[in-house]
C-alpha cells in the first residue's frame, strides 16, 4: 500500500476511536447533569448536611466541566481526522500513483523514440535494423501498457487511462508484428505515425487531466540515463 493509503487507514481510525471516546463523554456529562439536577432540588435544611451537599455539586460541576472539555476534544479530533481523510483520499483520486506515472513516463518517451525511427525509415534507414529496434522498444510499450489503472483514480479518471493503454498496446502490437516488406511501404508507415498523433494527443490531455510537467519527465528521464 501506498503512504496515502496508511494515511487513510490511520485517519479512518482515529475518527472510529474519536466517536467513541465522545459518545462515551457524552453519556456521562448527559448522566452527571441528571444527577447533578436531582441532587440540587434536595437542598438540606441542616447546615452541615448543606456544606456537604455544596461540595456534591462543586464535585459534580467539576466533572461535568471535564466531560465537557472531553468531548469537545474528541469531537476535534474527529472531524480533522475525517476531513483529512477525504481530503487523502480526494488527492489520491486525481493524482496519479506511482505505477501510472511510470507508465505514462515510459510511454512518453517510447513512443517519441518510435516516431523517430519511423521516420528514419521515411528517408532511407535500413529498415531491417530499424526494425530490430523497433520490437526491443515496442515489447517494452506493450508490456508497461497491459497493466490496469489504479484503484484509487476517480472512475472517470480510470476510464481515460484504460483507453490509452488499450489504444497505445494496439498500436504497439500492430506495429511489432510488420514485415519489413511492410514497413517498407511509406503510406503504412504514414499511417502509424498519423496513429503516435493520436496517441500524443491522449498523452496531453492526461497531462492536462492530472496536472503533469513534461519538463519534469524530460529531466528525470535524462536522471535515469
Amino acid at each position: 500500500m501506498s503512504v496515502l493509503d496508511w494515511l487513510i487507514i490511520g485517519c479512518l481510525s482515529i475518527t472510529i476511536l474519536s466517536s467513541i471516546f465522545a459518545l462515551f463523554f457524552l453519556y456521562s456529562y448527559v448522566t452527571l447533569r441528571k444527577k447533578n439536577n436531582k441532587i440540587a432540588q434536595k437542598r438540606p435544611k441542616n447546615k452541615q448536611k448543606r456544606r456537604k451537599w455544596k461540595r456534591q455539586l462543586r464535585l459534580l460541576a467539576k466533572r461535568k466541566k471535564s466531560a465537557l472539555i472531553k468531548i469537545i476534544i474528541f469531537l476535534v479530533l474527529l472531524f480533522s481526522s475525517l476531513g483529512g481523510a477525504l481530503y487523502c483520499r480526494y488527492y489520491q483520486s486525481i493524482n496519479l500513483g506511482k505505477e501510472d506515472q511510470e507508465i505514462i513516463s515510459q510511454t512518453y518517451f517510447i513512443l517519441d523514440e518510435v516516431s523517430t525511427e519511423l521516420k528514419n525509415i521515411q528517408n532511407g534507414s535500413n529498415v531491417d535494423k530499424t526494425q530490430e529496434k523497433l520490437k526491443d522498444m515496442l515489447s517494452v510499450l506493450v508490456s508497461y501498457t497491459s497493466r490496469t489503472p489504479s484503484t484509487s483514480l476517480s472512475i472517470e479518471g480510470q476510464q481515460q487511462l484504460r483507453y490509452y493503454y488499450t489504444k497505445t498496446r494496439e498500436f504497439g502490437t500492430n506495429l511489432y508484428g510488420q514485415t519489413p516488406e511492410q514497413l517498407s511501404d511509406k503510406t503504412k508507415v504514414a499511417a502509424f505515425q498519423s496513429d503516435i498523433s493520436e496517441l500524443e494527443k491522449k498523452q496531453a490531455e492526461i497531462f492536462k487531466e492530472f496536472h503533469i510537467n513534461k519538463e519534469s519527465i524530460r529531466a528525470q528521464n535524462k536522471n535515469d540515463k
